[in-house]
């Protein structure tokens, strides 16, 4: 697990929430030793609230922080990870060896996978039958047939039927 440490820079409380729990921080108050994905969660929000506050809010929750300059100036004020991002044992607090899942399991300048080949969907003629066969469980195609004799039969024929 990785750590980082939050830090409210504002003269104003700060309340952010994770997991639906309210967090309020005073100003100057400083969080370490926190998941890093919570802190980064806080500095978020907490530079988004700086840069609407200063009339920023183009520069607010943006896809690719890192080609906004105003809000990572913001942002880097408020969280920094502890010992360079190192990963940490959250039992003994000793750094994990080996490779990082941010890195690509170890390979350089690689992003990581989660191995999903994604294929466009082709688009289906509504009006062609065979283009979106019937099929049942299994994959077989579903077989309607006859009715038999005692399913035409009224309820109190089926039970006398039964009943022989």
């Amino acid at each position: 697990m990785k750590y980082a440490t939050f830090v409210n820079f504002t003269e104003k409380p700060f309340t952010a929430y994770w997991n639906g729990k309210p967090y309020t921080f005073n100003p100057g108050q400083k969080k370490e030793h926190l998941n890093a994905a919570i802190a980064q969660h806080f500095a978020k929000h907490l530079a988004n609230q700086v840069l609407t506050t200063a009339g920023k809010e183009t520069s607010t929750s943006p896809k690719k922080p890192d080609q906004v300059p105003e809000f990572m100036e913001v942002f880097n004020k408020a969280c920094f990870l502890e010992d360079d991002g190192a990963e940490v044992d959250s039992e003994t607090g000793l750094p994990v060896d080996g490779p990082s899942s941010e890195t690509g399991a170890g390979l350089p300048d690689q992003e990581p996978s989660m191995n999903i080949e994604v294929k466009p969907r082709s688009e289906v003629d509504p009006y062609d039958a065979n283009a979106t066969p019937q099929t049942g469980p299994g994959g077989k195609a579903q077989v309607i047939g006859n009715a038999t004799e005692n399913e035409d039969a009224t309820d109190e024929e089926f039970e006398d039927a039964n009943n022989k």
